[in-house]
């Protein structure tokens, strides 16, 4: 009954309206490359050990495997960087692989998914800041920018904690913990902003509007 009423006319993606098309093509590009990692991937972890042991020997992989290598450590690292739960141990380890195997990464694209990550915390922090899991997530998050390759400008979060900094202090405000005053000057140092040494008598003006 198609047949006859279309009178056998062949129809593709060009048929479709252009927003359908890109919804579509999207589909059809991401199981492609959902199929490509699983084979790198696959490459890389049967290799990898060859990879280290040429390593210590001061020699380069072959171009395919460095390659891979590079692929199947970078995607790592940005995917882990956007899971909703942040394991930061397991992108600390996948950096640590690639120093060790000698693999150069694309620093620009991760130290871009570690900044919007970072970012998108310290709003969440701020608007918050005596949540000591949100501060301590931001110290880890700050701390992983030092770790080699990355090198993430961090004048946002300065100019957050810069604010944090300028609102402690005040009569009828809320009373932090020594602990979260220790994370709190540690963050500080790890961001190179300058924190007063003061009591553990320091108070935080915002936490008790966002609380």
């Amino acid at each position: 009954m198609i047949d006859r009423h279309f009178r056998s006319a062949t129809y593709s993606l060009k048929s479709l309206f252009r927003d359908e098309q890109r919804r579509i093509l999207s589909q059809i590009i991401d199981s492609t490359i959902g199929e490509a990692e699983a084979m790198y991937r696959q490459v890389y972890e049967h290799h990898a050990p060859f990879m280290r042991f040429l390593s210590e020997l001061h020699m380069p992989p072959p171009p395919i495997l460095r390659t891979t290598a590079e692929f199947v450590l970078g995607t790592a690292v940005q995917r882990a960087l956007t899971d909703q739960e942040l394991d930061l141990d397991r992108i600390r380890m996948l950096l640590d692989a690639a120093r060790h195997d000698g693999v150069n990464l694309d620093i620009s694209c991760l130290e871009s998914a570690l900044r919007q990550r970072l970012n998108t915390e310290v709003e969440q922090w701020a608007r918050k800041p005596g949540d000591p899991e949100g501060l301590e997530m931001v110290e880890a998050l700050v701390s992983l920018t030092r770790v080699p390759p990355l090198e993430v400008d961090l004048w946002k979060s300065q100019n957050a904690y810069y604010q944090l900094v300028e609102a402690l202090s005040g009569a009828n405000q809320t009373r932090m913990s020594d602990a979260w005053l220790d994370h709190f000057r540690g963050l500080g140092e790890w961001l190179g902003v300058a924190v007063p040494q003061r009591s553990p008598e320091i108070t935080l003006r915002a936490a008790r509007q966002t609380a």
